[in-house]
This record gives C-alpha cells, structure tokens and sequence, in this order.
C-alpha cells in the first residue's frame, strides 16, 4: 500500500450529441445505464482498493436496476440491508458470501441470514448480544456499528454522525472489552462526500477509537465515499489509510460505496406531453413524475435543494427568474410531473430554444437511488430501465400493469 496518488481520473459524462440515435426513438420515460461506464466506475473502486489497502463492497441500494452492467465485473463482494437484498445478492453473484447490515434482525430471519453473509454488522449491543454468539459459531465475522459523532453530511436526514442517531452506538457507550463474538466494528457517517470528511472521520477513530480498534481484526468504514465522482482527491483518502494502517497494522479495511459504482452513469429520458403557462409561467409537463419516482428530488431529502441537470438547458434560481425579463422567459421553464400532486415540480430551466411538445429531456446522473425509491403513486408505472451497451440497447427491465395491480389489490378481490 502507498499514499502517492494513482493518477486516476474520472471520466465525464456522455455528451448528449454521443448518445446513439436509438436514445431518442425508445419509450419513455425510461432510465438507461452506460455499460462503459459502469465498468470504468468499478474499475477505478477496484483499483484504489487495491492500491490503497481496502477491500470496495458494492451496496445493492444504491441501485437495483443498473446491477445488470456489473454482475460480470469479477471479485464484486455485495453488501446487503435486508432479506430481499440478500436473495438478490444470492441470485446475481452465486456462491459470493455477503457483508450485511441489518437494522434490526427478526429471530425468523436468523437461519437464512446466516447462510448467505460472511461479515455481518449489528446495529446496537442488544442485536449483538442476541446473533452474535450464533455468528461466531457459524464462522460469520461479527461487527458492531459505532457512531463516532463526526458530522460531515450537508443534510441533517443524512446525518449518520449526529448525536442521538439511531444508527451505531456512540463510543462512549461501549464495553471497554468487546464481547469474544465481535471481530469489527462499522463506521458509516458520510453520504456523496470526498475523502477530507473521510480523514476527519478516520481522525476521530484514531484519536477517541483506539482501545477498541486494538480489539478487532478489521473495520468497516461504510460507504458515501464519492470515489468515481470528477476532481475526487484521493491523497486524503491514502493519508488516511497509511495513518490507520501505521497505528492498526493488522486491521483488515472495508469501503462499502453505493453511489460511487453508478455515478453519471445513468440518465432518465422523459419526454414533453404539454406546455401550459399559467400566469405567464410556462410549465413543460413530462411523462414522469417527480412525486412518484424522483421523490428524492423533491421534498425534505439531500437532493430536494438541487437543481436537476438536464442536457442542453441551464438551472436559473427562482430569484432570477422573478427578475428575468419576458424574452427570456419564453425559452425557461418549471418542469412538471405527471401526478396530481401540486408539489410535483422542479424551478427553473432555460433551453436555447422554446420547447415543443414531444421534445425529449435528459436528467443526467441519475443511475444511483433514483430506481430504488420508486412508487406506483397515482398509478403511473416508473420509468423502464435499459442498458446501453457497444451493440445498442438493451431493454433490462419493463413495468407492467400486472405489476401495479399485484401490488396494490386487495386479494379478497
């Protein structure tokens, strides 16, 4: 392992004028991952790891419909949060023992868990006490999540470090000596950050840690690590690693990036149903909805603030659009969704041109966390998703009608 930088870059975006043809002539709206771009992303993960001395896991919430570009990238180690990701895991990687973290685990659950993780972290002392004598007899390498209070989030809904956090047990609060049957502890306090709020938290750990991080034979410093993102620093990630490594050279490291596998490597492609202009504020409305399946973007969330980016149009703030003169505005629009929510709406963006009805509209960088939160509120099926591969497209999943009504009709019905 060496601090030196490796010199590895991230790739930009696909300009919207590279896109194939095909882009423009699918159904949508609809959700299509970049095949070479999600093996760039985990190539780069692989190699950091493997330059710097961790071990990358891939969080499978981070994105469900883009695993499809992935199941072939070798030495994929997933990470699981619950049954239903576990199975998934089971059915894409075969034979792959996951690492797992499970809030909270049902005495039903046990049996099936434990045949499927090789790593397995608990969320509070209580589960541990309750799984992890059974873990160590089953060979599952147990952990427990502590909460160092560093804070690092730009968002207090994603603040994993704040005080009273029901993720983790505050250092403070455990054993001077680790229970036999805890061979790690698991630290996840950052989301979409870079590797300076890693070293403040790895400083942390090492300054108020230590006693338990003597104890274990390996640490899991969780994911939010924006790896693949451009103008990623690395050197404070490597710093990072070689001062925990000097004082814990017997700590075996694990990452477990969720963004960073699918960042920029999916765009949603919607189309333009209708232009209306109440009050003189033109509104394009597409055939997807903020409310039902952008909800991250839109209310009391991390991205709620955020302008979208969309190819070929401009984020204008609502105070400069108050203060924009009438020829502009005929090019800049309120982009609304196709629920019969009043707050389905992103403000505003200006095109170069005047939209029409039937133009399409690319949201860029929308591959992680965006087909994981899906709802069929209102009815409307979330966007289908594809994979753009050296051949063309390929239609990777499609929902049906059949799928909205197992989900939503009563059985007695």
């Amino acid at each position: 392992m060496g601090q030196e930088s490796m010199g590895l870059e991230s790739k930009a975006a696909m300009p919207a004028s590279n896109v194939p043809p095909d882009l423009l002539t699918i159904a949508t709206p609809a959700l299509v991952y970049d095949a070479a771009r999600l093996r760039s992303n985990a190539d780069r993960i692989q190699a950091i790891g493997k330059h710097y001395g961790f071990t990358p896991l891939l969080a499978l919430k981070a994105s469900y419909a883009g695993l499809g570009g992935l199941t072939q990238v070798p030495g994929l180690i997933p990470e699981v949060g619950s049954i239903g990701e576990l199975r998934l895991a089971q059915r894409l990687f075969p034979g792959v023992l996951c690492h797992g973290f499970f809030v909270a685990i049902a005495e039903s659950e046990w049996a099936e868990i434990a045949q499927g993780v090789g790593h397995l972290s608990f969320n509070s002392l209580t589960q541990a006490a309750q799984f992890g004598p059974r873990a160590a007899a089953a060979g599952i390498a147990a952990a427990i999540r502590v909460n160092p209070l560093v804070q690092v989030s730009s968002h207090a809904d994603y603040d994993a470090g704040a005080k009273g956090c029901r993720f983790g047990v505050p250092l403070a609060e455990l054993p001077k000596r680790l229970p036999d049957y805890i061979a790690g502890l698991h630290v996840h306090v950052l989301c979409e950050n870079t590797a300076a709020e890693l070293a403040q938290v790895v400083s942390m750990l090492l300054r108020e840690g230590g006693h338990w991080l003597a104890q274990v034979q390996y640490l899991n410093l969780g994911g939010g690590h924006l790896i693949t993102a451009a103008g990623y620093d690395e050197a404070p990630l490597g710093a990072a690693i070689h001062e925990l490594k000097q004082a814990y050279p017997h700590l075996n490291l694990f990452f477990e990036p969720g963004a960073a596998w699918f960042w920029q490597a999916g765009s949603l492609v919607t189309t333009v149903r209708d232009i209306v202009r109440p009050s003189g504020v033109a509104t394009a409305i597409i055939d997807c909805s903020f409310r039902a399946h952008l909800n991250d973007f839109l209310i009391g969330s991390l991205l709620a603030d955020l302008p979208l980016t969309i190819t070929g149009a401009t984020y204008v703030a609502p105070a400069d659009y108050a203060q924009m003169e009438a020829g502009l505005r005929d090019r800049t629009y309120r982009i609304g969704g196709l629920s019969c929510a009043t707050c389905d709406t992103k403000e505003y963006y200006q095109f170069a041109t005047p939209l029409a009805v039937g133009d399409r509209l690319v949201m860029e960088n929308m591959g992680h966390y965006v087909d994981v939160t899906y709802s069929w509120f209102n009815g409307l099926p979330p966007p289908a998703a594809y994979r753009l591969t050296e051949k063309g497209i390929i239609l990777e999943r499609q929902h049906p009608y059949g799928e909205f009504l197992e989900s939503v009709l009563p059985q007695t019905l």
